[in-house]
């Protein structure tokens, strides 16, 4: 069998979201630099926001049976975002339905849609919602 440089790209591209249950982005629609975080289960918090990439998530990807949480400060503190695998969004103590996509198992958000683009200085993952 003759290896494809092509086949092996389009392969690479389409399983993009699949390395982490919750992808964070630079820019709108899943593009730019990115990071991803694993699920730390319900025990706490599962990390924060290396200091390159503080105030810069302008979109995020999150696989069903998972959940993302941004917060404006560090540790934690301030506003709180939470964006959920199945398309739901908890923000500033409501429910709120925001435009959300679907893509590889998951849905992804544009920040810009709930005020929150490049705010993030702490992020987390977990499984659940």
């Amino acid at each position: 069998m003759k290896f494809s440089k092509a086949l092996f790209f389009s392969f690479i591209l389409s399983t993009q979201g699949f390395g982490a249950p919750c992808m964070f982005y630079e820019n709108l629609n899943r593009t730019g630099t990115q990071t991803e975080m694993e699920a730390n289960g319900m025990n706490g918090p599962a990390g924060y926001i290396e200091p390159a990439f503080n105030d810069l998530i302008t979109s995020v990807w999150i696989q069903k049976g998972h959940y993302a949480y941004l917060t404006e400060h560090p540790h934690f503190q301030g506003s709180k975002l939470y964006l959920y695998g199945n398309g739901w969004v908890f923000q500033d103590n409501a429910w709120k339905d925001v435009k959300s996509n679907s893509a590889d198992g998951g849905v992804w958000f544009n920040l810009t849609d709930v005020g929150f683009n490049d705010k993030a200085s702490s992020i987390g993952c977990q499984k659940g919602g």
